[in-house]
């Protein structure tokens, strides 16, 4: 039997009842889970019930009700009321065991976002200005507290911010990733999945939007596993110049190229990804207006390539006028954001010599001095110090990543028309998640990494294909791209 979506999305389903799933139009599976209107005022069920009913709520009707109400069918008021008829029977947070209370998280982000996106639209439809908060206000978990502080209790057991992030979007949404070592290609380093069954949240429930979660998903594994073998390089108590330290940097750089493999494919994916991002950076909207200020998920927040840009660099954006260094601008707009576990990485890799600036204490030189040789000098250099190649090779790696990162960017970001903004929109097609100008963020990062000068050593060296041949007699093999997107293989491929 198929149920209306009205009656399906205000919960008025027996828990036997056939549904059909908002996001695929497949029968979706039966839902065992009371109806949401036959929870009167204070009746709660037990946490993995209410999981499993909620997680099902948001992926198979919550993408409707989106839609609904971007186009105007559905007010906001009425997705605030569904959206409290989900959260009237959660458990109390104590109640949650640690992995239910991550899975929460998931739920609540994704329910918050939507509920705050639709009431700042409504706002703007009114002609009114945007206040950030007034939908996220009239939300009211397990009975009768407010919604941002049971989210708060419940993120804080984790030391994760008190809203959605690109932890629960990002890297808990979807199927388990593994990464393949790049020699052995046995699995090494993974992103867990958030539910047992690999379920993804979406605000759309497109195609495109799993996609586009799944590639950053990848994107995210394969940087923390380049960031392993950066760990050791940077490391004071190894060598720079020895046969580990060579082998380190090679899978480092195939590792980093294998992400940009990643990125590489979303640029060739359909034009739709465009649209689509514009579409979802409106749920990336501000959930208060006051300190202290929640900032939504973004790929500014990504821990991984936050710590590759530590380790590699001592500093990409030297301070200049009114504006901070890179260094000091993550440390105090972005770590803010991040997970413990991933601060306590980056501040390590901060508070110790970068890769670069070891490489300079074991040459005897300095960044100006190496910026300045050509020619025979940089003959001469990797005549006295081979194991040079493979840094140069890491560094070349980091900068076509980059390149790939900024096109990207480009492309979904800052190219479409100003006039999507006229769309009575809520965050900016010109500004990034995170509020910043992202143009000039992102270009100003490429530039630096491209411009420097174990990067740019790479293309002197490089004349009649010397680096590579050095490279070959140090053991490292290029990929192709089928084999760099192998490294991270989906279900069924081996």
């Amino acid at each position: 039997m198929e149920i209306p979506l009205d009656i399906w999305l205000r919960g008025e389903v027996h828990a036997t009842s056939h549904v059909i799933s908002v996001a695929t139009g497949e029968p979706a599976h039966r839902l065992h889970r009371p109806a949401l209107s036959a929870w009167p005022e204070g009746n709660r069920v037990a946490a993995p019930a209410w999981i499993e009913m909620a997680k099902a709520w948001v992926r198979d009707c919550l993408p409707a009700l989106n839609s609904s109400a971007c186009s105007g069918r559905t007010t906001s008021d009425e997705v605030i009321r569904l959206v409290n008829g989900l959260l009237r029977g959660a458990p109390p947070p104590r109640e949650f065991a640690d992995r239910q209370a991550m899975q929460a998280l998931m739920i609540l982000g994704v329910c918050g976002s939507s509920v705050e996106r639709h009431a700042q639209q409504s706002q703007r439809r009114a002609g009114e200005p945007a206040i950030p908060g007034r939908g996220i206000e009239k939300l009211i978990a397990a009975g009768r507290r407010p919604f941002l502080e049971y989210v708060g209790e419940l993120a804080d057991r984790f030391g994760h911010m008190h809203r959605d992030s690109f932890v629960t979007f990002i890297e808990r949404n979807g199927p388990a990733v593994r990464v393949l070592h790049p020699k052995t290609r046995r699995p090494f380093h993974a992103l867990p999945a958030g539910f047992d069954d690999g379920a993804y949240l979406t605000f759309t429930g497109r195609a495109e939007e799993i996609e586009l979660i799944r590639l950053l998903k990848e994107a995210a594994a394969l940087q923390g596993a380049a960031n392993l073998f950066l760990v050791r390089l940077q490391d004071a108590a190894t060598a720079v110049d020895n046969a580990a330290a060579v082998s380190d940097c090679f899978d480092a750089a195939v590792l980093l190229l294998a992400v940009r493999a990643k990125i590489v494919e979303l640029l060739g994916a359909s034009s739709s990804n465009a649209d689509l991002l514009d579409v979802l950076r409106q749920y990336a909207c501000d959930w208060r207006d006051h300190a202290p200020l929640l900032r939504p998920p973004s790929g500014a927040n990504d821990g991984g390539f936050l710590h590759r840009d530590m380790l590699l660099f001592s500093e990409l954006l030297p301070p200049s006028g009114p504006v901070p260094g890179y260094r000091t601008y993550v440390r105090h707009t972005v770590l803010p954001a991040l997970m413990p576990e991933v601060v306590a990485r980056i501040e390590a890799a901060m508070s110790s010599d970068s890769i670069e600036a070891r490489l300079y204490c074991r040459l005897g030189t300095t960044r100006d001095v190496l910026g300045r040789i050509g020619g025979r000098s940089c003959d001469a250099l990797l005549d006295a110090n081979p194991w040079l190649a493979a840094y140069v090779l890491v560094y070349a790696a980091q900068r076509a990543l980059s390149r790939a990162h900024y096109e990207a960017a480009s492309r979904f970001l800052l190219e479409p028309a100003r006039a999507q903004d006229a769309r009575n929109s809520v965050v900016p097609s010109t500004h990034g998640n995170g509020q910043m100008d992202l143009l000039h963020l992102v270009r100003q990062l490429d530039a630096a990494r491209a411009a420097h000068p174990l990067a740019t050593l790479g293309a002197q060296i490089g004349a009649g294909g010397r680096l590579d041949a050095i490279l070959r007699d140090l053991g490292h093999r290029r990929r192709s791209h089928a084999e760099l997107l192998s490294l991270c293989p989906r279900a069924g491929e081996v």
